[in-house]
């Protein structure tokens, strides 16, 4: 077993624990698990929402 598929289980381990879903919730967290492609897809989809957002609202980059 690779390193990676035992990092991410061990992360995984660690994100379903109660106590540890709760601390982030209490701090505007989400807890999300899935597959590095996943990931990607919804990082490209929440940046594109934010883009459309920040045009609409007219703010620019400094």
């Amino acid at each position: 077993m690779s390193r990676w598929i035992r990092f991410r289980g061990a992360v995984a381990a660690i994100l379903a624990k109660p106590e540890v879903i709760e601390k982030i919730q209490s701090q505007g967290g989400e807890v999300l698990s899935g597959t590095a492609e996943q990931f990607a897809a919804f990082q490209k989809a929440d940046s594109a929402n934010w883009a459309k957002l920040l045009r609409e609202a007219g703010i620019k980059p400094e």
